[in-house]
């Protein structure tokens, strides 16, 4: 069956790959039809399981790919004033680090409204959480390996620095048949 036609969870642990501080998780993919991927993340304690992160995170791509989305926008997330992302923390820490200018120090949740205009709410929403709302798409015309960075923003989960590093690797999409090559082998049957 192709892949894209299969419902697969992939748990990848985390535990000496990456993690800093004392709050090992899990990031636990679950691969829909539509190329549509949720990710939940497991807190441990050790091997213990202590719970699911319900907590908002980000992730970006260590190194610098920018093939894949998101499925959902500000508006159809619900968000009630424009949410941060990476082009406006860019912008506003143009000396910093990828994993310095976003985190729970300045974290600002869009489902709480503020003074003025809302801001465009069509721009797509780069903030996961387990509630699958919002999902990575990947591209559907070839395969590949990507190296994320999750990062847990919400300032009231943790006082741990929760972030770690781990990989996901597309694969299986159907490519369309040469049509040359189809009616050259139909012909020799």
């Amino acid at each position: 069956t192709p892949f894209a036609q299969q419902h697969r969870i992939v748990q990848v642990s985390l535990q000496g790959h990456g993690v800093r501080g004392i709050c090992p998780f899990i990031c636990s993919y679950y691969f829909t039809e539509a190329l549509f991927n949720t990710c939940i993340v497991y807190r441990y304690d050790g091997s213990t399981f202590v719970k699911t992160v319900e907590a908002n995170f980000i992730l970006w791509e260590v190194h610098g790919r920018s093939d894949y989305s998101y499925n959902s926008s500000m508006k159809q997330v619900g968000c009630l004033r424009k949410a941060q992302t990476w082009i406006s923390m860019l912008e506003e820490h143009e000396n910093s680090t990828l994993d310095e200018i976003w985190g729970p120090q300045n974290y600002r949740s869009c489902f709480e409204s503020e003074l003025g205009p809302p801001g465009d709410l069509n721009q797509l929403y780069q903030i996961l959480n387990h509630s699958g709302y919002n999902s990575l798409v990947w591209p559907t015309e070839y395969s590949g390996i990507y190296v994320f960075r999750v990062k847990i923003v919400d300032p009231n989960f943790s006082f741990c620095d929760l972030n770690t590093i781990f990989a996901v690797r597309t694969y299986g999409i159907v490519e369309s048949p040469n049509t040359g090559k189809v009616a050259g082998f139909s012909i020799l049957i």
